[in-house]
This record gives C-alpha cells, sequence and structure tokens, in this order.
C-alpha cells in the first residue's frame, strides 16, 4: 500500500514538473523534417518531447531485440519441462516411478 502511494506520489510530481517544463518553454522554432520541405514551426517542448519519445522507442526495440535470444531460451525450457513432466506421469502410471 505504501509503495503504491509513493508511486502515485512520484508520478504526480514528474507530471507537475513535466508540465511546469512545457508552459515554460513555448516559444516557437523552425524544425525540419527534410530538405525537400519547408520547415515546420512547433514549440520548444514539442521538439524536446518529440526526441526524447523517439529515443524511448528506439531504446524499447532494441531492448526487445536484445532479449529474443532469451525469450527464445525460455520457450525451449517451458517445453523441456512439459515433456519430462510427460515423462514421469507415464512412469507413474506404469507403476516404475514412485
Amino acid at each position: 500500500m505504501l509503495i503504491a502511494a509513493a508511486r502515485w506520489l512520484l508520478t504526480v510530481i514528474s507530471l507537475s514538473l513535466l508540465l511546469t517544463w512545457c508552459f515554460l518553454n513555448r516559444g516557437l522554432v523552425a524544425f525540419d523534417w527534410s530538405p525537400a520541405h519547408d520547415p515546420m514551426n512547433m514549440p520548444l517542448f514539442g521538439v524536446i518531447l518529440l526526441a526524447a519519445m523517439m529515443g524511448f522507442i528506439w531504446g524499447v526495440l532494441v531492448t526487445w531485440l536484445n532479449a529474443a535470444e532469451d525469450r527464445a531460451e525460455k520457450r525451449k525450457l517451458k517445453r523441456d519441462v512439459k515433456d519430462l513432466q510427460r515423462k514421469v506421469s507415464d512412469l507413474e502410471q506404469a507403476g516404475i516411478a514412485a
């Protein structure tokens, strides 16, 4: 219960700081997507939050791809455990194992 309250408090404080920071950085900046298009005027906080969000998504993707081998090994181990449980069950039914 205390941990949940601490999480909510941390979330409220973080969101308050983020919103305050956004309100303080509302100045427009020219944002170029590509050299072929005209620059787009966006608030400074929008450009920074967009870059942070793209970095977060990239980090999640890289982490997920790097964990693919571990996920495959876990699936293999689950199959092995099920096979072994089935074999023990078969042996118990045959009266071989106690």
